[in-house]
């Protein structure tokens, strides 16, 4: 498994290595396109976070479902990877479209992938070369064979709400600490958490620049927030920024999480399921 992130100046745009750009806004479903044509890391393919980085929706499963294997499978192919390719992902500064990208591409079993530091602000800081318009088109050569989801990794809906005492101290709330109050809900139709969550927002996690804080910080973080507790489950609001807390924890070097991808936006889509709040 290679390393979880790299820095600007050691991304080599050689031809084993694939970027793609994750740049995503939840107020603005057009942001991630237009930001990429404006300037973007040569070479550079996009994720689309509604279209390729979530599945199809209900309106029950949550803003970002995952997507199936097959879907996101032809979208690596289409880009050109392969089993044997390089992949470096990047948002803006902050990292959570790229840090999605990140758990999914390694839940599907694909572990040469890693998360540029500092985003395309810390490659536009550091004063490397950029392109403008739409993505290249590249040849249809990739044969990426992804293996099925690692089961392990996930919990679904049907376990969380029928066990939900056994997840009390387990379950993670990355969303800011306002919404895990539900003092304020900007997104969902409800305020608040599900019951048994702790808060560990994400942003806590980096520092002003959007780049993750040092190994033993992330670490003091963590133990504030769960203790001993070695196999923490996480959520946001759909399933995005609890990726960050996933891939801060490969940074600082401790144990994967479990990962509850529906979120606070699939928990709260069903009135019977309880709900939790500190007002």
């Amino acid at each position: 498994m290679s390393a979880p992130l790299i820095e600007p100046v050691d991304l080599n745009l050689d031809i084993g290595t694939v970027v793609f750009d994750c740049r995503f806004s939840l107020a603005d479903m057009a942001h991630g396109r237009r930001v990429f044509e404006a300037g973007h890391i040569p070479g550079a393919q996009r994720f689309d976070m509604e279209t390729e980085l979530s599945g199809a929706r209900s309106g029950r499963n949550g803003r970002h479902p995952l997507p199936t294997r097959t879907t996101f499978e032809q979208r690596l192919r289409a880009a050109g990877v392969n089993n044997t390719t390089k992949i470096v992902l990047y948002d803006g500064a902050g990292p959570a479209g790229a840090a999605r990208a990140w758990w999914l591409l390694q839940w599907f079993g694909f572990n040469d992938v890693a998360v540029l530091h500092g985003g395309f602000a810390a490659w536009q800081q550091a004063e490397l070369p950029i392109e403008t318009g739409a993505a290249n088109a590249v040849p249809v050569s990739g044969q990426v064979c992804l293996r099925e989801p690692n089961a392990s990794s996930v919990v679904f809906i049907d376990e969380l709400a029928s066990q939900l005492n056994l997840f009390a101290g387990r379950l993670i709330d990355a969303r800011e600490a306002e919404r895990y109050r539900g003092e304020a809900e900007p997104i969902d139709p409800v305020a608040g958490r599900i019951p048994g969550a702790v808060n560990l927002p994400w942003g806590d996690l980096l520092d002003a620049d959007g780049r993750f804080l040092d190994r033993t910080a992330l670490r003091e973080h963590w133990q504030a927030a769960q203790g001993a507790e070695t196999k923490p489950v996480l959520y946001c609001g759909s399933g995005v920024t609890a990726c960050v807390l996933a891939l801060s924890r490969a940074v600082a070097d401790l144990p994967p999480a479990t990962l509850y991808a529906g979120g606070f936006s699939e928990w709260c889509a069903d009135p019977a399921r309880p709900v939790a709040s500190s007002m």
